[in-house]
């Protein structure tokens, strides 16, 4: 296996693993990949703005034998273009059209996506058969992922405050579909009544939100009863999913919902948006809210901070599984280019 990369400036080449500084490398110098007939490209990461441009270099790999796969995370740039900045939504929509026009298969991150997916194929005039669609679960737990590092300078502190009263976690960039505005609403709801129940965020900030931004930055209780750790590490973050006493999922379209996973692998209660993928990861293992309007959401939180029993074993989906899954369909892609079931990656995928 190759871990490989492109430039807008020239195609794709084999990256480097500096077992010194743990990390990828690259440099001028690094191999030009020179696929064979059998290999698999598989596309993991987006990469919405480069796989496009060098579009006639895979189309040539893959008339020389070699089968492509890209992973469809979600397809909300698409579905909801009025969410993303212009310029997302025409890099994501052409690596959509180049993807499909190049694909032997694709993996989604949910059954939900692959629905999504297989429905855009189907619209385009597309055979969906022709091009195998497999749903694989990410999974939720932090320290099987290569975790970043590093704490606030007063972390012990800030936990033992969070303990010592009800707090409720959120996770995820600060974009216009998470339903930050919402959430907040629902606790200044619970705050202006007397309630005293903490509202942790940890998101990076993110477009089109500047409204939510400024209110998260300006308000009175900010570092009191809210907090947002705009740059956390995951071992903060994993500190911070213990010390919850509650995870909140608020958003209205999301391609898995990984903070759902993370809150199940920590044992922790998840109160979420009744979205169909929520469901889909979630099943009966976590609550559901329908109205997000101050008083019926408030009242949904203060209900489940309310209940005595807050240890929940979930069943969690593993990276392990997640891998043998991804194994046995690129294999399958490879040898005989229609994988057997739902889930089934090359012996010598790029």
């Amino acid at each position: 296996m190759h871990l490989v990369y492109a430039t807008r400036k020239h195609g794709y080449r084999i990256a480097n693993w500096n077992i010194h500084l743990d990390r990828i490398t690259t440099s001028s110098n690094d191999t030009i990949m020179t696929p064979a007939a059998g290999d698999v490209f598989f596309g993991l990461d987006l990469a919405a703005h480069l796989l496009p441009r060098h579009f006639s270099l895979l189309s040539r790999y893959r008339s020389e034998g070699m089968k492509i796969v890209s992973l469809a995370y979600d397809l909300l740039p698409e579905q909801h273009p009025n969410w993303f900045n212009d310029k997302t939504v025409r890099n994501y929509r052409r690596w959509l059209r180049a993807s499909t026009k190049l694909a032997d298969g694709f993996i989604t991150i949910s059954h939900s996506v692959k629905r999504d997916l297989q429905e855009w194929i189907s619209n385009q005039g597309i055979q969906t058969a022709s091009i195998p669609v497999s749903a694989i679960h990410l999974a939720g737990a932090i320290d099987q992922s290569a975790p970043s590092q590093g704490l606030p300078a007063d972390s012990s502190l800030l936990l033992e405050k969070l303990a010592r009263t009800p707090s409720v976690l959120m996770v995820g960039t600060i974009e216009p579909r998470k339903g930050y505005n919402e959430a907040l609403a629902a606790f200044d709801d619970l705050w202006d009544r007397g309630h005293e129940v903490n509202l942790i965020i940890v998101g990076k900030p993110g477009w089109k939100t500047d409204g939510i931004q400024d209110r998260l930055r300006s308000h009175p209780l900010l570092d009191r009863r809210l907090f947002w750790f705009d740059d956390a590490s995951d071992q903060w973050l994993a500190l911070l999913y213990e010390v919850a006493h509650l995870v909140m999922a608020a958003s209205k379209a999301e391609g898995l919902g990984l903070p759902i996973a993370e809150a199940m692998a920590a044992g922790k209660p998840v109160l979420a948006r009744g979205i169909p993928v929520f469901r889909e990861i979630g099943g009966s293992q976590i609550d559901y809210f329908e109205s997000d309007s101050p008083d019926s959401l408030g009242t949904r939180i203060l209900s489940m901070l309310a209940a005595t029993d807050r240890s929940h074993e979930a069943r969690v989906f593993s990276w392990d599984e997640a891998v043998a899954q991804l194994d046995q369909f690129l294999w399958q892609i490879c040898t005989t280019g229609t994988p057997s079931s739902d889930v089934c990656p090359a012996r010598n995928p790029f």
